[in-house]
C-alpha cells in the first residue's frame, strides 16, 4: 500500500512539476474534436514559433501548448487552430486549449 501511494505521489508531483493539470478542470461541454476560430496575429507568430521547435515548419505543432512545450503532445488529442493542427498531451490539455487558444498562446515564453 506504502508503495503505491508513495508511486503516486511521484506521479502527481511530476505533473504539477510540468505544468500539467495545473488548470482548472476543463469544462465538459467541449467537444472531443473542434475546429477552432482563426488566430490573431499574435497568435499566429506564437504558432509559428511552435511548430519550429522541432526543426520543421510544416503547421504542425509536436509540443503540448498548455504545458508551454514541456510535454510531448499526441495525435489521438489533436486540435486544429486556422491552418495549424495542435497534439495535446492529453484530454484535459486539448479542453483548456479550446476553451481559450488565444490565452494558452500568449503565456508560451
Amino acid at each position: 500500500m506504502l508503495v503505491r501511494n508513495v508511486g503516486m505521489a511521484i506521479m502527481l508531483g511530476m505533473m504539477l512539476w510540468t505544468g500539467c493539470g495545473s488548470d482548472p478542470a476543463p469544462d465538459e461541454s467541449v467537444p472531443e474534436t473542434t475546429q477552432l476560430s482563426s488566430p490573431t496575429a499574435a497568435a499566429l507568430a506564437a504558432l509559428e514559433k511552435a511548430d519550429a521547435a522541432d526543426g520543421t515548419s510544416d503547421k504542425l505543432v509536436t509540443r503540448c501548448l498548455p504545458c508551454n512545450l514541456s510535454m510531448a503532445g499526441k495525435a489521438e488529442h489533436a486540435s486544429k487552430y486556422g491552418e495549424y493542427t495542435v497534439h495535446l498531451c492529453s484530454d484535459h490539455c486539448k479542453a483548456y486549449f479550446e476553451r481559450d487558444p488565444e490565452k494558452v498562446l500568449a503565456s508560451l515564453k
